[in-house]
């Protein structure tokens, strides 16, 4: 004999979501074994019903008996009348007659009469059992299941969009990197959620480090507290150092120059961050250029961060 269960952890149990019949033995603790959540009982299996029923007839018939020997042993009993023989009339003398003896005499015939105590009660005997009654199967709305709502996509940064298209084009033909490395960017760019720039560094063509003024502008990528608290978290975020070069001159020379502007930001990037921070140093030459119309705006490196 076995006990019948549902789940009703809809959230997180596929029995519950499925409204599946849970079967437990009598004495198995009611906890489902998908999500361990309590269980439900729902009704006992048709034989053990059955067998319930009928000892629940048989005890309201005996109950009924009981009751009506009870009844009819205390109710007394009234006597039938029992028939008494008239004296027959003298015959007329002139003597008087004799005194009666009994105003009732009895027959020689008849027999003596009993004492007159009540006669016990007679019990009936119990009428048959009745057939079980046969319930029919109990229906069990199973509950429907919960309505998954599509989830609402966030709102799309253009400036996140842009720069991880440009990103992953230019980490294709990237010359400078290790497979791994490659790779490893190319997996940060398609994970990412913000792609933000943090700082823009000025750099002159053809200077082998940084001037003292150009230190301070690195500040935002390096004490922000914002920064810091991606920097401890798992995984860390990604920086990317782009060079830019303006548009006057030959093609090939801008792209050397702005290979060097951003190879000369990332190195001071790394000495200031803690270390296996990943900075990598791409030339945007002069394509994409921050400032189309300004020459000077154009000879910079850019800081971005990829937050994971």
């Amino acid at each position: 004999m076995k006990l019948t269960a549902k789940c009703s952890n809809f959230n997180g149990c596929l029995l519950a979501y499925r409204s599946e019949d849970i079967l437990l033995a009598p004495d198995a603790p009611l906890i489902c074994p998908e999500c361990e959540k309590v269980l439900s009982l729902i009704e006992l299996e048709p034989a053990r019903k059955s067998s319930r029923t009928l000892a629940l007839a048989a005890s309201g018939i005996l109950a009924v008996a009981a009751g009506t020997a009870s009844f009819l042993w205390k109710k007394p009993l009234r006597p039938a009348p029992f028939p008494v023989e008239s004296a027959a009339p003298a015959p007329a003398q002139s003597t008087p007659p004799p005194a009666t003896i009994s105003a009732t005499p009895v027959s020689p015939q008849s027999p003596a009469l009993p004492a007159q105590t009540p006669a016990p009660a007679t019990i009936a005997p119990p009428p048959p059992p009745l057939p079980p009654a046969v319930e029919p199967p109990a229906q069990t709305a199973s509950e429907p299941a919960p309505a998954i709502l599509p989830k609402q996509a966030e709102p799309r940064d253009p400036v996140t969009d842009k720069y991880r298209n440009l990103l992953l084009e230019k980490a294709d033909s990237l010359k400078g990197l290790s497979l791994e490395s490659r790779e490893s960017l190319i997996a940060s760019l398609e994970a990412t959620r913000k792609i933000s720039k943090l700082a823009t560094i000025p750099v002159q063509f053809g200077i082998q480090k940084l001037p003292p003024t150009a230190l301070p502008l690195l500040k935002p990528a390096v004490d922000s507290p914002d920064v810091r608290a991606l920097l401890e978290k798992s995984p860390s975020p990604v920086f990317v150092v782009l060079g830019y070069a303006d548009s006057s001159g030959d093609t090939s020379k801008n792209l050397t120059a702005s290979q060097s502007r951003s190879d000369l930001v990332a190195a001071v990037l790394r000495e200031k961050l803690p270390r296996k921070t990943p900075v990598y140093s791409i030339a945007m030459g002069s394509s994409h250029l921050p400032a189309p119309d300004k020459l000077e705006e154009n000879r910079v490196a850019e800081v971005w961060l990829i937050s994971p």
